[in-house]
């Protein structure tokens, strides 16, 4: 009787542990449909804490640069938004050849030595520096720069690619090499409007202007390896652009930060 008794109970037992485990196996599925839920759906909702613009209302808040023209050379002005950002599409060569990458600096293109240009048949209302952390990324570097001399040129800019390297052996200081880049680019022209740029970054449309806008503005909001959504909601790398007047209100950058940042390829 006992031994029934033991036996009946630990039967019972055995059924209350069975649908204990059900139970907590129903938890976490459901627990893992709401984070997915979460993920997928409320990843846009980032939106809500930031000043958005809608990407067909970007062009309505781009600043230009003070310009000054000259009437004797019978200059004119470029068009704020070059008409070249419309409907173009943008083929990317992730393997320039060795031609192709001295084709930039032959002459015929118009980039000179040091990675700027200028449009001839206009005076651009954009002087932008495109300031580049790097080390040790050769292959990325070229192809970067191939894709992005093409990229610009089309939106008629005044623009210079800004390459900042860390020499030493130290963790990667990305946030100093931007400093760097600010102060060091300033030197060189009056530049109005900076884009500071991960090298692993190109993008896609050409209607994604390289120009500041009356805030500071994330230009990566969508990138191919993220599925086009933002990662988490306070994001605001990859790709920035900001006037002088803005970068020097934050006091750039935190020299604090080391390392990279989320791998990515296209915006």
């Amino acid at each position: 009787m006992l031994s029934d008794v033991f036996v009946n109970l630990t039967r019972g037992a055995n059924r209350e542990n069975r649908s204990n485990c059900n139970r907590k196996q129903k938890i976490i599925v459901f627990l893992s449909l709401v984070l997915v839920v979460i993920y997928f759906v409320a990843t846009p909702s980032a939106t809500l804490f930031f000043d958005y613009v809608a990407a067909d209302e970007i062009a309505s808040t781009i600043i230009a640069a003070p310009v000054k023209l000259l009437k004797t050379r019978r200059q004119i002005l470029c068009p704020l938004i070059s008409r070249f950002t419309e409907d173009l599409p943008v083929v990317i060569d992730l393997s320039p050849s060795e031609e192709l990458l001295d084709q930039l600096t032959d002459g015929l293109s118009g980039v000179l030595l040091g990675g700027s240009w200028r449009p001839k048949q206009c005076v651009s209302q954009h002087r932008v520096a495109i300031v580049v952390p790097y080390r040790n990324r050769k292959p990325q570097l070229n192809v970067f720069l191939y894709h992005m001399h093409r990229f610009l040129r089309r939106q008629l800019l005044d623009y210079r690619i800004v390459v900042v390297e860390q020499g030493d052996k130290h963790e990667f200081n990305r946030a100093a090499l931007f400093n760097v880049g600010f102060k060091e680019a300033l030197k060189l022209y009056d530049f109005h409007c900076f884009i500071f740029h991960d090298v692993d970054l190109l993008p896609e449309r050409q209607e994604n202007i390289y120009a500041c806008s009356k805030s500071p503005r994330h230009m990566t909001v969508a990138v191919n390896t993220m599925r086009y959504n933002l990662p988490y909601n306070e994001i605001f790398g990859g790709a920035t652009a900001m006037t002088i007047e803005q970068f020097e209100s934050v006091n750039g950058y935190s020299n604090y930060f080391y390392g990279w940042e989320i791998g990515r390829a296209h915006v």
